[in-house]
């Protein structure tokens, strides 16, 4: 006999309900009605998600992958893989429904924690990419990706995330270095070179661990950067980061390999490639030696382009270009300058206009 059921008023709650059951632990838990899991994991080409995750490398794609674990966390599949999860059942309310239980705030070692609205919009873009795919594949109906694709981000009203270095704090890691090469003059010369690079040029983290010696060109002053989407775009080098580089090529040598090496407390260097989170950690130890708020890797990117936007011979095409965004938006989102700059064009402005400045000379 099939059991008629008649539809909930209240479809977001019902979907609140289905996900608090699959949080709990399979072991000891009785599904009914739909389950989240697979009897055997969908491999290879046949899981959507491990076709989106095909489309990308480097950083967006542990992102991406580490989203997905976390997803599968909540379906309570073995080894949080999402192999065993069964996409035909993700609906439009089951997606916010997971998204709104992720954002509810909770408290953690007894201190308050929530997830911000970015990073909730980021699990959504990771499930909508996968849905797509999935939908392509006939895993589900055109109405349940419709439905899907009409789920909107969260509003994000908080202040960006990051921070522009001051000049001080700039010069102050400078500072450091030359303290750091009496110790250990290699690490010095590659730590130098390692910050000049992120302050002025904008090299993202996991740009360093790909930097190979063949693609500088010390003649030229530029450098082949692998960057995101595979793109292999050629920046150009300031002096100063050129003068840097040179130093520490004259520790490591000009052979074939990695740029940036592991340089152990010795003074001895290795030919182990230096990881994204090597720079992580050599930001973070300069930091607490410095005794200021951290500054990341990609608050240089950050302070970089605030630098880049507050040079007024610096058009928005060529700030762009800079940064390697493909939008001139992007590039905006980057910007981390103070009220300083905005006040001083309101004084100027209130100025030229309180003593009647003539309009050929404004």
């Amino acid at each position: 006999m099939t059991n008629v059921v008649t539809a909930p008023a209240n479809a977001l709650s019902v979907a609140k309900q289905q996900l608090a059951k699959l949080k709990a632990d399979d072991s000891n838990q009785t599904f009914k009605g739909i389950y989240p899991l697979l009897d055997t994991p969908l491999i290879g080409e046949a899981n959507p998600a491990t076709v989106y995750l095909s489309q990308y490398q480097g950083t967006s794609k542990k992102t991406h992958t580490k989203r997905l674990s976390q997803i599968s966390r909540y379906c309570g599949a073995p080894r949080n893989d999402y192999q065993w999860i069964n996409w035909s059942i993700f609906t439009a309310p089951r997606i916010r429904a997971f998204i709104t239980d992720l954002y509810e705030p909770e408290i953690v070692n007894g201190e308050y924690k929530q997830r911000a609205p970015n990073t909730l919009n980021g699990y959504l873009a990771t499930l909508k990419g996968v849905m797509k795919i999935a939908f392509k594949a006939g895993l589900i109906t055109h109405m349940q990706w419709t439905d899907i694709q009409d789920l909107k981000s969260l509003k994000n009203d908080a202040s960006p995330a990051g921070r522009m270095a001051s000049q001080q704090e700039t010069q102050d890691l400078e500072k450091a270095v030359d303290d750091m090469r009496l110790r250990n003059p290699a690490k010095a010369a590659r730590d130098r070179a390692i910050f000049r690079l992120a302050f002025f040029s904008g090299i993202r983290r996991h740009e360093f661990s790909h930097l190979d010696y063949s693609h500088l060109n010390l003649n030229e002053g530029t450098l082949i950067v692998l960057s995101k989407g595979g793109k292999r775009p050629t920046i150009e080098l300031s002096q100063d980061v050129i003068s840097a580089l040179v130093e520490w090529l004259a520790f490591r040598g000009n052979g074939p390999g990695a740029i940036f090496t592991r340089v152990l407390i010795t003074g001895d260097i290795t030919d182990q490639r230096l990881s994204d989170e090597g720079i992580r950690y050599l930001f973070n130890s300069y930091s607490k030696v410095l005794g200021s708020e951290r500054i990341t890797c990609h608050d240089a990117r950050r302070t970089f382009c605030s630098n880049v936007l507050d040079d007024d011979e610096i058009d928005p095409k060529t700030a762009m270009d800079l940064m390697r965004h493909s939008s001139f938006n992007t590039t905006a989102l980057y910007d981390r300058r103070s009220g300083t700059k905005r006040r001083s064009v309101v004084d100027r402005l209130s100025k030229s206009i309180l003593n009647g400045t003539p309009e050929d000379e404004k």
